[in-house]
């Protein structure tokens, strides 16, 4: 035990050379920061600033190692936009994910002169970032991908091959859209370096030609290693061509496979379907797989009622050969199977190959449907999943288990609390459209009960049974999208518009933790249960943005004029005479946060409104005048979006990276 504790305050004392001290904080303010410990490295992520919606954080790394490390990258996830880095540079610009672009996995690597780190020195780099929702939090996982690291597990191997795969997937089909084969797609170069005899190396310091070959890079970098090579073929499976990804740690000598990851043994360069499959599914992924496959289940049972078959006796009479047995059904992508079993097969057969999959009866329903459920199992460490009521990896195999203990909720994030609330809220205006086109009243079905336990303060509780249509119609929409939702609902109502329709709101509650989320929303950070925030954040957007969202408004302006001009108004006097009572002005219109709008105004405001929350607290100015030969006869009209920094987008003439806009003019105005 003394060793033990000689050995951690050796590392606390590393870190706190290089001010790497463990401490973490679930939330970004200024000086909160989270340690993170790897092969060879320590790294700490902190939170410098953060105002008007900016946040600007320093991460730093020291080289815990014996080896000098050369060429230092940094994986992260966060929430906002990078807008400028120091001492580093993203990855590849050209990549989604790691051209700042919001909800990615961005990598930063050394700026061309600090790459070199030797051992028991740090390196530091800083980044801005937009946060104008507060949904940053920090990083759950910090990844350090230098020389020092160890080499590749199978299973790691397998899953940078399945990566791989997933990045690939979307040339390929973008080919078979445009009516060309795979072997056209290959024959054309798409994977010039992935598909030649030796594979394509991979690592944050190779740039290659291709965008595929570029995304094959990024997606094997993430999870695979060192001395690391990909290979992207073709291969025939029951008569169907399709491609696979190999990936081949060249220290090693071990490869993974994807489809049918392998065991470390096949032969490079060739699809091995026979080869002795590798599993290690997570019980997130048993139950997960279990809920696809009762959804694979229940279309087989659909088909055969659609078409007079006897789907009440599927069960007893074969309709699941394999699936239906004690020794259960064995996913293989390289097989073929019938009846029920080839449903659950082709459902699974890409991302669980390998898994025993058993379909059990529990009876049927007053309309004689069979109720059923479905259990999941990785043959090598016996964990079980299940659907409905996702295990914690135990059950009893082959009979339905409600005494297992259930799947753990997740702790929700204040972005996905959000989302949530707007699923709900669209389950809610869905019903009350419903009701509306029976004639009924929204407004008093809301006040009589239609929503018995949303509407009170304790909520709706997702996965209560016996409710009223209202509190259903949520309870089906969320349980819909999740396995297990801990969360509970409230549907308010915070005004009535001119024809006396109801204003309402929805608030979704992570019991575990108590954040709420909220729908319409602009702030999530100054929520209370039960009443509508009208909280602004700090709206913070790129220059690309901004001008994007000008040419937005331009429209919904132009659309406006031209409907002025259809019923016979004059454009110049309408626009004279308060049409954008608060747009035409120096102030601007403020989005989602003017409560009476002129009818220039609301066109404005309804257009980037209900294009979701993430236009609200952007101001818009609409300038006009008077000019020849214009689209719009006599007059001619620009449009300026502007954000909490200031920053300024136009269109016309948008507004360049490194050139400045001045509020209320135009160059050619």
């Amino acid at each position: 035990m003394t060793k033990i504790k000689k050995i951690i305050s050796g590392v606390t004392a590393l870190a706190l050379t290089c001010g790497l001290s463990m401490t973490a904080s679930a939330s970004l303010n200024k000086g909160d920061s989270r340690a993170y410990r790897g092969a060879g490295y320590l790294a700490k992520y902190e939170v410098l600033s953060v105002k008007e919606g900016l946040t600007t954080v320093q991460i730093t790394l020291k080289n815990t190692s014996k080896k000098k490390i050369n060429n230092w990258a940094v994986g992260f996830e966060h929430e906002g936009r990078i807008l400028s880095i120091k001492n580093g540079r993203i990855f590849d610009t050209n990549y989604l994910y790691n051209r700042g672009y919001a909800y990615g996995y961005n990598v930063v690597r050394d700026n061309g002169t600090n790459g070199t780190v030797a051992p028991n020195e740090c390196v530091s780099f800083t980044f801005t970032m937009t946060d104008e929702f507060g949904y940053s939090e920090l990083p759950e996982r910090l990844k350090v991908y230098s020389d020092v690291d160890k080499s590749n597990t199978v299973d790691g191997l397998n899953k940078a091959a399945a990566y791989c795969f997933d990045a690939i997937t979307e040339i390929i089909n973008d080919y078979e859209c445009r009516g060309l084969s795979l072997e056209e797609c290959f024959e054309n170069g798409e994977f010039a370096k992935a598909n030649s005899k030796d594979g394509m190396k991979t690592g944050f310091n190779y740039k290659y030609t291709t965008e595929s070959d570029k995304q094959i890079n990024i997606a094997a970098s993430q999870l695979a290693r060192g001395d690391i090579s990909v290979y992207v073929g073709r291969a025939v499976s029951n008569g169907a061509e399709h491609a696979f990804v190999q990936v081949k740690d060249n220290k090693t000598g071990k490869i993974g496979q994807y489809p049918h990851p392998a065991q470390g043994t096949v032969t490079w360069g060739t699809f091995d379907p026979d080869s002795p499959i590798y599993t290690n599914f997570s019980v997130e992924d048993l139950n997960r797989a279990a809920k696809y496959a009762y959804n694979g289940v229940t279309e087989y049972l659909c088909d055969l009622e659609v078409q007079g078959l006897d789907y009440e006796g599927s069960f007893e009479n074969g309709g699941f050969p394999n699936a239906h047995t004690q020794d259960g059904l064995k996913i293989d992508y390289n097989s073929s199977f019938t009846e029920g079993d080839e449903f659950i097969n082709y459902v699974l057969e890409y991302g669980y190959d390998g898994m025993i999959v058993y379909v059990g009866k529990t009876g049927t329903d007053d309309y004689g449907h069979p109720e059923f459920f479905v259990q999941t199992k990785d043959p090598k460490t016996g964990k079980i999943g299940q659907y409905p009521y996702p295990t914690q990896g135990e059950a009893t195999w082959g009979s339905f288990d409600e005494n297992t203990p259930i799947a753990a909720a997740k702790t929700y994030t204040a972005k996905e609390l959000d989302e949530e609330a707007k699923d709900a809220y669209n389950a809610v205006a869905e019903y009350f459209a419903d009701l509306e086109t029976q004639g009924y009243d929204i407004l008093e079905c809301y006040n009589n009960g239609h929503f018995k336990y949303a509407s009170t303060k304790e909520g709706l509780k997702i996965g209560t049974e016996e409710l009223t249509k209202g509190d259903a119609a949520i309870n089906y929409e969320l349980l819909t999208n999740a396995y297990k939702c801990d969360t509970s609902v409230y549907v308010g109502i915070n005004g009535v518009n001119e024809y006396g329709d109801p204003y309402f709101f929805v608030q979704v509650k992570d019991n575990k933790t108590g954040n709420i989320g909220q729908y319409p929303t602009t702030d999530h950070r100054n929520l209370e249960w039960g009443t509508y925030s009208k909280a602004v954040p700090k709206m913070v957007r790129d220059q690309k943005s901004l001008n994007g969202d000008a040419k937005t408004v331009y429209n919904a302006v132009a659309e406006y004029f031209a409907d002025l001009e259809t019923e016979g108004y004059d454009v110049w006097e309408c626009y004279k005479n308060g049409c954008f009572a608060k747009a035409s002005t120096i102030e601007g219109l403020k989005i989602s946060q003017e409560a009476e709008l002129t009818d220039g105004d609301k066109a404005i405001n309804d257009e980037l409104k209900y294009n979701g929350h993430g236009y609200d607290g952007l101001t818009v100015y609409v300038g006009m005048k008077k000019i020849s030969n214009s689209k719009y006869g006599d007059i001619d009209f620009f449009v300026q979006v502007k954000d909490a920094t200031g920053r300024v987008g136009q269109y016309p003439n948008p507004t360049g990276e490194t050139e400045s806009a001045t509020w209320g003019t135009h160059p050619n105005f």
